[in-house]
């Protein structure tokens, strides 16, 4: 199209201008460092998965690295998707071991995923791919840390204190990685949640603050 005007917008979402902070620590939860104690905690990894459940998404893939994690994990599948897929991995979930727990909860109104994240201390995501990957910015957007594969452009961000780059898709890779996440105490997991909303903080104030209208006509 010669002589065309071409103007670029990232994908458009109603997300916060800043991060949600961490809730403050629970009580009776320790921290590294406290007199008399290790810092380690005797809460379970609170794990999150939000997604269609398909098998680009890779729930199974966090399903399978939990099959070989030892320490403690809860974790909450929020989302509903192919029948057949849905079916296997609640197959998946039914032979982990005792000290891993699953509960799926199923489709939720966008309006209220960031709950689900807001109570989590880490979101796994070992999707095969994504454009963009809004569910990533909705945790971050809610101090929620991300375990993702490089796959997405959300691996600066990430790599700059959002959570946590898992170089492939190989269960064993993703199950090291929510063990060291599940080791670490209460004081540890509020930190990082923490550094993930600084995070995401620093890529919004960076992020071109007009709508797509706005630079398609910029004389209004």
């Amino acid at each position: 199209f010669p002589g065309a005007r071409v103007v670029i917008r990232e994908n458009e979402g109603l997300l916060p201008a800043r991060a949600v902070p961490p809730p403050a620590m629970p009580t009776g939860a320790t921290s590294a460092g406290a007199a008399g104690d290790a810092g380690v905690t005797d809460q379970p990894l609170r794990l999150v998965f939000v997604s269609r459940l398909a098998p680009k998404k890779g729930l199974h893939v966090v399903l399978a690295a939990l099959a070989q994690v030892r320490e403690a994990v809860h974790l909450v599948v929020v989302g509903e998707g192919e029948p057949t897929y849905t079916h296997h991995c609640h197959a998946l979930a039914a032979q982990l071991p005792g000290h891993i727990s699953v509960e799926f909860v199923g489709a939720v109104p966008g309006e209220r995923v960031g709950e689900y994240f807001a109570v989590a201390d880490l979101f796994a995501f070992p999707t095969a791919h994504e454009n963009f990957g809004h569910a990533v910015a909705e945790s971050l957007a809610a101090s929620c840390p991300v375990l993702i594969a490089d796959v997405t452009p959300w691996t600066p961000v990430v790599g700059a204190g959002g959570g946590e780059i898992v170089r492939t898709l190989e269960a064993a890779a993703w199950a090291a990685a929510i063990e060291r996440w599940a080791g670490a105490d209460a004081g540890q997991r509020r930190q990082r949640r923490v550094t993930a909303g600084r995070a995401y903080d620093a890529w919004r104030a960076i992020r071109p603050q007009d709508s797509v209208f706005d630079l398609a006509y910029p004389d209004g």
